[in-house]
């Protein structure tokens, strides 16, 4: 990691374009009812230049039962809380 790296950063900054970006943590998959193996949803945070600390969400035409879906949507205010508390002024 880059000496300029927050505390909480897991990117291996393996190139300089991802030199100045940071990965903050993720949350676990929630797999589509389907169970087509890359179909889940994903949620984590990153830090970018351009706009700051940000949510990340990967979702794509998934089948989720109401547990799943009400999971999903904690994940994803758990990380926009996340967020908040580690924006820079």
């Amino acid at each position: 990691m880059s000496a300029t790296c927050p505390a909480w950063c897991s990117s291996p900054h393996r190139n300089d374009w991802d030199a100045e970006s940071h990965d903050g943590p993720v949350w676990a998959d929630i797999a589509s009812v389907d169970g087509n193996g890359d179909d889940s949803v994903q949620i984590g945070t990153r830090y970018t230049s351009k706009a700051g600390i940000v949510v990340t969400l990967e979702a794509q035409s998934l089948i989720l039962t109401p547990e799943q879906a009400r999971g999903a949507a904690l994940a994803l205010l758990e990380a926009a809380f996340w967020a908040e508390d580690h924006r820079v002024a």
